[in-house]
């Protein structure tokens, strides 16, 4: 399993390689109901640099609940989560995120649910 535990402040980081870059990304926050609405699970993500600082991603993506109405807490298919977020940062790289660069966050809304069985095999 990928995840150690879920909760506020207990998400490990995870390495991930992206176009010979290694990044580390973190879950920020679950699926929620806030006052202004749904906000599904959101990832942040950034070059794996020791001691300096580089731009942030954060990529949300969108709100997916079970049958009866309630949030889905984690994709339940870490692998295929990998696939996914990667496809994720690719995306946001051509929507112009310097992931060498320094400045604000940049965030991005993914248009893929991360728990979608309908999500297309060639998606990169």
């Amino acid at each position: 399993m990928v995840y150690v535990k879920k909760g506020r402040g207990n998400a490990v980081a995870e390495t991930i390689t992206v176009e010979d870059d290694e990044m580390v990304w973190k879950p920020l926050s679950e699926p929620r109901w806030t006052t202004d609405g749904y906000v599904g699970l959101r990832v942040s993500v950034q070059v794996f640099d020791e001691g300096l600082s580089r731009r942030e991603l954060i990529i949300e993506f969108p709100y997916t609940h079970t049958q009866n109405g309630r949030p889905k807490s984690w994709p339940h298919r870490p692998r295929e989560f990998k696939i996914l977020l990667g496809g994720a940062i690719r995306q946001a790289v051509e929507l112009g995120w310097d992931p060498n660069s320094r400045g604000r966050p940049f965030l991005i809304m993914s248009v893929d649910d991360p728990d979608d069985p309908s999500r297309p095999a060639n998606f990169k």
